[in-house]
């Protein structure tokens, strides 16, 4: 969640909206297609790990059959 509002964010403030991707060429000049790609693709790797993070804590709780210990 953080990773998807964070590149919208930082689009805004660079100048373009809310995740136009384009806008990121102020950073580095690759041109707005390839920054489109990866903008497509930063907020892809977000979505996989809250996805990932998500899956690992469920297969933790029905694993210990919801006995988890606090701090682990």
């Amino acid at each position: 969640m953080f990773i998807y509002t964070g590149t919208g964010v930082l689009c805004a403030l660079l100048g373009g909206l809310f995740l136009d991707y384009s806008a990121m060429d102020v950073l580095l000049a690759l041109g707005p297609v390839e920054w489109r790609s990866m903008g497509v693709f930063i907020v892809e790797l977000g979505v996989g790990l809250a996805v990932t993070s998500i899956m690992a804590s469920l297969f933790w709780d029905l694993a210990s059959g919801g006995d988890m210990e606090k701090g682990l």
